[in-house]
């Protein structure tokens, strides 16, 4: 996996948004020429100057956009398709960390490398705000866990808390 800052991408590449997670199959085309150049760096990284860093930085991010315009079906993807993966991708971090008690839109938008704004912006036109998503998810949790015949011991406080 290749994880390149999006700003970089999309400061050289006008359809990076639309490759979001798209696969490249390496025995060919794009996908030799990163694995080819993955490897020579990984295995001469360490001789190259310091200073020379931003210069190699700035090559790989120019040599994945020109390899990643030859990716097949590389057009432009359903603005909806995209914002609806990314909504996807926001409730189950939400779901997957909803026992931690620390758990706020920031730091949701932080595990997915996102801004608060970006996070925001794409809960635009939704029914709830993400925060009000994330408080309605903590109370269905509360519900289910009241009706379960496994908690029915507990107090009403314990399973609020939990």
């Amino acid at each position: 996996m290749l994880k390149v800052r999006g700003e970089a991408l999309r400061s050289v590449l006008r359809i990076a948004e639309s490759l979001t997670a798209t696969k490249v199959c390496g025995p060919s085309g794009p996908g030799r020429l990163f694995h080819g150049l993955l490897q020579a760096l990984r295995g001469d990284l360490d001789a190259l100057p310091p200073t020379s860093a931003p210069a190699v930085g700035d090559s790989l991010v120019n040599l994945v956009a020109a390899g990643m315009q030859a990716v097949q079906g590389a057009g432009p993807v359903d603005a909806s398709a995209l914002k609806a993966y990314h909504l996807d991708r926001i409730r189950r971090c939400i779901d997957e960390h909803l026992h931690e008690p620390a758990l706020t839109v920031e730091s949701v938008a932080q595990r997915l490398g996102m801004s608060v704004g970006h996070l925001h912006r794409l809960f635009a036109g939704e029914p709830l705000t993400p925060a009000q998503y994330l408080w309605q998810r903590r109370l269905e949790r509360c519900s289910r866990d009241l009706g379960d015949q496994r908690w029915a011991a507990r107090p009403v406080s314990d399973i609020g808390f939990r």
